[in-house]
C-alpha cells in the first residue's frame, strides 16, 4: 500500500505541473493577442514602393546640405579666382576638343576678346548731345579796342565746333576759322559766329578793333597804358599792383601802404575818375568789355582772387585788365559820404555784377589792411612828349 499512494503522488504532481504550464502558455497567448500594438494594415492595392525608408530621408538631407555647401564653396573660388585674374597679366586659356573619342586637338584662346552681342551693344548706345550741357562760347584773343601798330588774334571756342569769321568793313563772305592768325592792321570790325557738333548755335557777335600808331606806346612806360579822353591823359599799370602778368595781385593792404608803394615807383594813386575811365573806356560802358553783365568773362564769380591777366576777356578798350572783379582797389578821391574814407573801385572775386566800373564803396577804414582790396599806380603823361597836335 505505500509503494501504490508514492506512485499516485507522482502522478497528481505531474498532473498540476501540466495544468500550470497550460494555464501559462494561454496567458500568455492572451496577453499577446489583446495588448500588442493595433497596426492597421494597408489596402490591397497600395504601392509600396512609395514608401522611402527612414535611412533614405536622413541621408538625402545630408546630401542636400553638402552639395549647398559644395556649390557655396565653388562660387566663392570662382569670384576668387576672377579677382586674381584681374590682377594679372591677360592670359591665353587653352582648351581641349575631344574627337572620335581617340585623339585630342589643343586650341589657344585670347581670353582678353570678349565676344559682344550686338543687340546689347546697340542698347546701351547713348546719344552724345543728349548729355551736352555746355553753352557754346567763342571770344577772340586778344578782345578789341585800342591796339597799336597791327594786331594777330585767334578764335577760341570752349568745345569742338565750326567757327566762322568775316570783317564787317569789307563785306566778305563768311570763312570758316581754321585755327590762324587774323591780321589786322587798320581799324576793322572783326564778326564770328559759330555751331558745335550737336546743332548749337553761338550768336553773331562783332569786336572793334582800334588801330593806333607805334608812336603812342612810347607815352607811357612799357608796363602802362596810355589813357585819353578829350584833354585828359594820362598812364596807368596794366595790371594790378605789383602790375605783372602771372602773379597775384597784391591785397590785404591799407590805403597808406597802396598810396606810399606808387609813390616809391614815382607813381601815385588813381582818382575816382581817372579810374573809371581805364575801366569805361571813351564809350563810357559799365564793365571794360561792354554794357552789361556777362558771366566768365572777368574775375567776379570765383571762390578766391585769381592771378593777373588770367582772364584774357576782361580786357578794357584802352588795354587794362582785370578793373572788374579780381580786387576792389583803392582810389585817392575822398568819399563824399565820409570825408575820413577814401572810394575803392571795381569790386572783387565774387561781386558778380556788383564790379562794374562806376560804382563806388567807401566803406573801408584807410589805415586798415583788407583781403578783398588792392591798387593800381597810374602816372602823368609829360607835357613835352606828347606832341597832341602830332597824335590827333
Amino acid at each position: 500500500m505505500h509503494n501504490g499512494s508514492k506512485k499516485n503522488n507522482r502522478y497528481t504532481k505531474r498532473a498540476v505541473l501540466v495544468v500550470l504550464l497550460i494555464a501559462l502558455f494561454v496567458i500568455t497567448l492572451y496577453l499577446y493577442l489583446n495588448l500588442r500594438p493595433q497596426i492597421s494594415e494597408p489596402p490591397l492595392d497600395y504601392d509600396y514602393t512609395q514608401i522611402e525608408p527612414v535611412d533614405s530621408i536622413y541621408e538625402s538631407i545630408d546630401d542636400t546640405v553638402v552639395v549647398e555647401k559644395e556649390e557655396t564653396e565653388e562660387i566663392e573660388e570662382q569670384q576668387e579666382a576672377k579677382e586674381q585674374a584681374d590682377q594679372l597679366p591677360p592670359k591665353e586659356k587653352h582648351t581641349e576638343t575631344i574627337s572620335d573619342r581617340d585623339s585630342v586637338e589643343t586650341s589657344c584662346e585670347d581670353t582678353t576678346k570678349t565676344p559682344v552681342d550686338s543687340s546689347v551693344v546697340e542698347q546701351e548706345k547713348v546719344d552724345p548731345c543728349e548729355s551736352d550741357t555746355v553753352v557754346l562760347m567763342v571770344h577772340p584773343e586778344p578782345s578789341g579796342g585800342i591796339h597799336y601798330g597791327s594786331v594777330s588774334v585767334t578764335l577760341v571756342a570752349n568745345k569742338p565746333s565750326t567757327v566762322k569769321w568775316r570783317l564787317a568793313e569789307e563785306g566778305s563772305e563768311w570763312n570758316v576759322y581754321d585755327g590762324s592768325e587774323i591780321i589786322i592792321d587798320e581799324s576793322r570790325t572783326l564778326v564770328y559766329k559759330a555751331e558745335d557738333e550737336c546743332g548749337e548755335l553761338f550768336a553773331q557777335r562783332r569786336e572793334f578793333y582800334e588801330i593806333k600808331p607805334e608812336y603812342y606806346l612810347t607815352l607811357c612806360p612799357s608796363d602802362m597804358i596810355y589813357v585819353t579822353d578829350g584833354e585828359k591823359e594820362f598812364c596807368i599799370d596794366r595790371y594790378a599792383w605789383p602790375n605783372r602778368e602771372g602773379v597775384y595781385p597784391v591785397s590785404f593792404v591799407s590805403y597808406y601802404e597802396a598810396m606810399d608803394s606808387c609813390y616809391s615807383a614815382g607813381k601815385r594813386l588813381p582818382t575816382k575818375e581817372e579810374w573809371s575811365l581805364a575801366c569805361s573806356g571813351p564809350h563810357q560802358w559799365a564793365y571794360p568789355y561792354g554794357e552789361r553783365y556777362q558771366s566768365g568773362l572777368c574775375p567776379t564769380e570765383e571762390t578766391r582772387k585769381r592771378t593777373s591777366g588770367s582772364f584774357s576777356q576782361c580786357r578794357g578798350y584802352f588795354g587794362t585788365y582785370d578793373m572788374s572783379g579780381g580786387l576792389a582797389e583803392w582810389t585817392s578821391t575822398r568819399s563824399t559820404e565820409n570825408r575820413r574814407f577814401f572810394y575803392v573801385m571795381g569790386g572783387f572775386w565774387e561781386s558778380a555784377n556788383q564790379s562794374n566800373c562806376f560804382d563806388p564803396r567807401y566803406s573801408y577804414f584807410p589805415q586798415n589792411r583788407h583781403n578783398p582790396v588792392g591798387f593800381r599806380c597810374v602816372q602823368d603823361v609829360k607835357k613835352n612828349d606828347s606832341k597832341k597836335g602830332s597824335r590827333r
